[in-house]
């Protein structure tokens, strides 16, 4: 039935787009004017992956070669750089094969990383069914290549409270893209994906988010004809079933949903912000300081230290890019954005992470999609009101522009890799930043902590530090970014009083699921992380 319905819009959108431009010339076939149709909602800048280009044999943006080699001082000239106490430090990880182009990530809780490629921005790959996946160590380093059932090429994915990951949609062709309706769960137990049954309607380009109570949402993307759908899916991880919400509000591809502690999903998109309730089928709108008209695609959204702060802020992106970020409070009777504090360069793709002393860092991005047009600034924002505190830059000769991906390890770094200029030729390199926290004297460690917590219940725990004490644990999200967004991405803060913690009461605040759990002493030196689950 859907099929049906979905050809029959495509059929009024092609016959309203003949009719715009006044010819029906015998040359203009569907395919021409599906592609002047999705050309609407893409990203003028981005690379359509017709081709993948090799990097010169002398170039070093690809890092192809390079193994744990310390990027300090590895800087552009002129540049002094930081000492690591205040500016952290940048150093090299062996790269993956130059083939895999890793633009999915999510973090399973067993430490262990699932990087997705499928065909990997690649037409050829495509073509002859290479559809690749790594799971990753990052203690060990070992890597070892996953059989990849589809295209898994610019899908949705989530962690779920079950401990799989969630992979949703994909690529059924290039240009004009169109989307696969498969479903699949990747288990980090056997390293394998299982089949799920499949959406309702294909998607290319989707945002999967969690809600309150666990479940995935599947929304937006182009459809198995290459229409932007409209429909939005539920996925229950405890019967592996799905579900199409009531609401059939039409939204960007990757609006930059995040659930608020009111149960809403906000679309903080400057296009059309608002809070969107997708079960009871309403929407509304906010307003204030927007600054630029920009596309989702290109500007990175999180929240900025505490969730239940509801302090949410969005950075950079637009054409051209801007240093712009915008604040909202989601708390607010009338919630509005305000201007924020200025990123140091003009950057569209930039990414943005929460660390585990509750600061939020940012890097990636560019002027351009363009090797020339990246910029190599990174910061750290420690509140809400402050304003951003550069740290030592990516070292020379590395971009990360369009797919490029920012996410935090177990160990507290943070790793940066992948970049796809709009014909030049990609980044492999896999860079890894150590925050200055990992310079500033000995780590706390955590002695003992529950593996399973419930809403609003107190646990006892307990870490060592050697010259301050440990007040605080905090709780991060599980990651799961792609295209420099991370929709599920949130932090929170549990003071240590006599010895224990209380969780949150609300899952609006934390879905049910895994969270890495960190002991942060009175200096803000966080721990290596430990995985406890919340139902």
């Amino acid at each position: 039935m859907h099929t049906r319905r979905s050809l029959a819009v495509l059929s009024i959108v092609l016959i309203a787009l003949l009719a715009a431009s006044g010819s029906g010339t015998a040359n203009a076939g569907p395919m021409n004017w599906l592609k002047k149709y999705q050309a609407q909602f893409l990203d003028p800048q981005a690379d359509i992956g017709n081709v993948d280009i090799p990097p010169p044999v002398t170039a070093n943006h690809h890092g192809g070669h390079r193994t744990s080699t310390t990027a300090a001082g590895a800087y552009e000239s002129g540049f002094t750089p930081l000492p690591p106490e205040t500016g952290g430090q940048w150093d090299y990880l062996p790269a993956f094969p130059r083939q895999f182009n890793a633009l999915h990530v999510v973090a399973g809780a067993n430490g262990k990383i699932l990087l997705i490629a499928g065909s990997g921005k690649n037409k050829a790959n495509f073509t002859a069914g290479t559809f690749t996946s790594y799971i990753w160590d990052p203690v060990s380093d070992q890597r070892r290549q996953i059989p990849t059932p589809v295209d898994m090429f610019c899908s949705g994915h989530a962690l779920l409270p079950d401990g799989r990951a969630l992979v949703g949609g994909g690529t059924a062709s290039y240009a004009p893209f169109k989307g696969i309706p498969a479903l699949y769960a990747f288990n980090f137990t056997t390293e394998q994906y299982e089949e799920l049954s499949p959406l309702e309607v294909g998607r290319w380009y989707p945002t999967a988010v969690t809600d309150s109570d666990g479940r995935v949402l599947f929304v937006a993307g182009f459809d198995e004809n290459g229409i932007k759908t409209n429909i939005t899916e539920s996925f229950d991880y405890r019967t592996d079933t799905l579900t199409r919400v009531p609401s059939m509000k039409s939204l960007p591809n990757y609006p930059h949903l995040h659930l608020a502690a009111n149960d809403q999903l906000f679309v903080a998109n400057t296009l059309q912000p608002g809070f969107w309730d997708p079960y009871a089928d309403t929407y509304t709108r906010v307003t204030g300081f927007m600054g630029p008209s920009l596309t989702s695609a290109t500007m990175a959204s999180c929240f900025v230290g505490d969730v239940r702060d509801q302090n949410l802020m969005v950075l950079g992106g637009g054409w051209p890019a801007t240093n712009i970020t915008r604040i909202i409070d989601l708390d607010e009777p009338t919630p509005t954005y305000r201007q924020g504090p200025t990123l140091g360069a003009a950057k569209a793709y930039v990414s943005c992470v929460n660390l585990p002393d509750g600061t939020l860092f940012e890097a990636n991005g560019g002027s351009s999609n363009t090797i020339a047009g990246a910029s190599s600034e990174a910061a750290i924002l420690t509140s809400v009101d402050a304003e951003w505190t550069p740290v030592n830059p990516l070292p020379e000769g590395e971009h990360r522009v369009y797919h490029s991906l920012l996410f935090l390890l177990d160990s507290g770094q943070v790793i940066s890799t992948t970049s796809n200029p709009k014909n030049q030729a990609r980044n492999g390199s896999v860079l890894v930043y150590s925050p200055p926290y990992l310079f500033q004297g000995e780590r706390p460690v955590i002695t003992s902590a529950p593996a399973a917590v419930t809403y609003g219940g107190s646990y006892q725990v307990s870490a060592t530090a050697t010259d301050a004490t440990v007040d605080r644990m905090t709780l991060t999200a599980a990651p799961s970014p792609t295209h420099s967004l991370d929709s599920n991405q949130r932090y929170v803060s549990l003071p240590v009083i006599n010895g224990a913690i209380t969780m949150p009461t609300s899952g609006a605040i934390l879905p049910p699921g895994w969270y890495r759990l960190w002991a942060v002493d009175s200096l803000d030196r966080p721990s290596i992380a430990t995985w406890i689950h919340l139902s």
